[in-house]
């Protein structure tokens, strides 16, 4: 039988409390936005769409809207960008120069690849911002302690 350690035990216990401490106003907010009070009461007297009925009908609240959502999908790249890279090299780079090509990259997406190197354990990055050949590429830093990407 494998024993737990104390430290995993804790471990568990506080993402637990921390999962409860970030799901819980979810669970009380969700009810009441169906509420057909004027004011948030709990519980709600009776279940109501009156606010969502507001929101939608709300010009302010449709273009905070559409501005979110337009940040969070031009976000995405970045954040899909820097996993990716992590990924590929199981998390870990050897050299402590890495030298990469970015010409037909966006820049959320070479911010991104920046920090996913860095993440990875780069200590200097070569970027190009213009098409550069593989092999010459290779060939000026061969006997360095660089990844190539």
């Amino acid at each position: 039988m494998t024993r737990t350690s104390p430290a995993r035990i804790v471990l568990y216990v506080i993402s637990a409390l921390v999962l409860v401490y970030l799901i819980l106003p979810v669970l009380i907010i969700a009810p009441i936005s169906f509420s057909s009070a004027r004011f948030l009461t709990f519980p709600p007297p009776s279940f109501s769409l009156r606010w969502y009925q507001q929101y939608f009908a709300n010009p302010a609240w449709m273009q905070a809207t559409r501005v979110t959502l337009t940040v969070a999908l031009t976000a995405l790249p970045s954040a899909v960008d820097g996993g990716t890279v992590i990924d590929a090299d199981g998390g870990s780079l050897t050299g402590r120069t890495v030298t990469f090509t970015v010409a037909e990259a966006q820049s959320d997406g070479v911010y991104g690849l920046r920090r996913a190197l860095v993440m990875a354990g780069a200590e200097t990055e070569v970027m190009s911002l213009w098409k550069v050949a593989d092999q010459p590429t290779r060939d000026l830093n061969a006997g360095r302690d660089v990844d190539l990407l």
